[in-house]
């Protein structure tokens, strides 16, 4: 099959409630905006970023679940939490060097390919290899592509700082 299989209810039943879901069903046990201060002047930002992702997540989850959700509009959708991730990033106002933040972007980058990649590894058999493998390197140039921007944007605002 193509990329533009159906991801369907992603060949699994839904889980059931319990400790014994799988970790990718699970609720985070704190969200990053719970380890802060509300007094952190980041804190309203980073807690609007939580809770968009962590919504968009499971709207895709529930749309692949629906058999509403091709493969690569699944990819597009995390694509997309990923790049609201990387704007919060370069939105936030700390301390941080400029290449700690961008070395940081990289970190993200790469984690959340690989995530991915686990995800979609499983549904080899029944979406097909060269799908799958499609679908990855596709999510992988589109994230990279976007962490670029992300990091152009926080060296164009260190130029303007010192300029």
């Amino acid at each position: 099959m193509g990329s533009g299989a159906c991801i369907g209810r992603f060949g699994r039943s839904a889980p059931a409630k319990g400790s014994n879901q799988p970790e990718r069903w699970r609720l985070p046990e704190k969200f990053l905006y719970e380890r802060l201060s509300p007094d952190n002047p980041n804190y309203s930002l980073i807690k609007a970023s939580d809770l968009k992702s962590w919504g968009d997540s499971y709207a895709l989850l529930a749309k692949g679940y629906g058999g509403d959700l091709s493969l690569k509009d699944w990819i597009d959708g995390c694509v997309r939490t990923v790049a609201d991730g990387f704007d919060t990033h370069v939105r936030v106002e700390d301390a941080t060097s400029m290449s700690a933040r961008c070395n940081e972007l990289d970190s993200l980058t790469e984690a959340s390919i690989d995530v991915v990649r686990r995800a979609l590894l499983p549904e080899m058999e029944r979406l097909g290899g060269d799908a799958i493998e499609e679908a990855i390197t596709d999510f992988s140039d589109q994230v990279r592509a976007r962490c670029n921007i992300a990091k152009k944007t926080i060296i164009d605002g260190e130029l303007t700082v010192l300029l």
